[in-house]
């Protein structure tokens, strides 16, 4: 028996009174009906039908709130060289350094909704999150944890990260979240021009992608976000087109690639 209800003695006159109450009140306000034989010998789907509450699919759900949304990749996880072991430190190396970058807005993982997608991750921040926070300080923190963290690490466990960055509607359900918002911040990851920019970049351990309704959102922040270290992207995937913005971190002196690419052109 459940802890969240009495105990019941089927000896108790108190306790057949009050499951005799109980059967003749929900008879009456469903007008469903039982044989009338003692209770052992209904049939479990007898029992089921009788008690089965049919207004529960229309009791209101919860309404889908407006929420900030991260996702991150790690690129190239399955290149030749990359066996399990090395996954595993990329993997847990991911989580570590996107956990510290967190702490700089005031969460932690187990604060946000967060799925694990094998060389990735997706967190969904709480309600009250902003969402101008996972550009500053979020993004710079991670970018900086990240660059620490490669200083001696040789070409095989560098690990190097694109993440996506949105806001918007987000619902859930028994499996996980649901919404527009999710299949956009992930068609934004995916976008072909995003992947083809970190691969012209390889000194680059971090590239965030930054849907345009956010960037524009961070736009009425004054001095939030520095616009000028953006730069437009497109994004091309399935049934998706659209622009967003692509920030790379500064490039470090005798970065060979020069951070010259032009993405909007990708």
């Amino acid at each position: 028996m459940p802890r969240s209800l009495p105990i019941f003695d089927e000896d108790d006159p108190v306790w057949r009174e009050a499951a005799k109450a109980l059967f003749v009140v929900w008879a009456t306000r469903t007008g469903r009906r039982l044989r009338h034989v003692p209770v052992a010998q209904l049939s479990a789907w007898e029992l089921e039908d009788f008690w089965a509450d049919d207004q529960l699919d229309d009791v209101p759900r919860p309404r889908p709130t407006h929420k900030a949304l991260v996702a991150v990749d790690i690129v190239a996880f399955g290149a030749p060289g990359r066996d399990t072991r090395i996954q595993i430190r990329l993997r847990e190396s991911m989580y570590t350094q996107v956990e510290r970058a967190l702490g700089a807005t005031g969460l932690t993982l187990s604060d946000c909704h967060h799925e694990d997608r094998g060389d990735g991750a997706f967190i969904v921040a709480p309600g009250d999150a902003d969402p101008c926070d996972l550009l500053d300080p979020f993004a710079h923190d991670l970018a900086a944890h990240l660059r620490r963290e490669n200083r001696d690490a040789g070409p095989d466990l560098r690990l190097r990260l694109r993440a996506a960055v949105h806001y918007g509607h987000v619902d859930h359900d028994a499996h996980g979240v649901v919404g527009r918002a999710p299949v956009d911040l992930f068609r934004h990851l995916e976008a072909p021009a995003f992947r083809r920019a970190m691969a012209e970049t390889p000194s680059a351990d971090l590239g965030v992608i930054v849907s345009d309704s956010l960037f524009r959102e961070a736009g009425h922040r004054d001095g939030r976000v520095d616009h000028d270290a953006y730069r437009p992207i497109r994004v091309r995937v399935k049934e998706t087109r659209t622009r967003a913005w692509l920030w790379l971190p500064p490039a470090r002196p005798g970065d060979p690639d020069g951070r010259l690419l032009d993405p909007a052109g990708a």
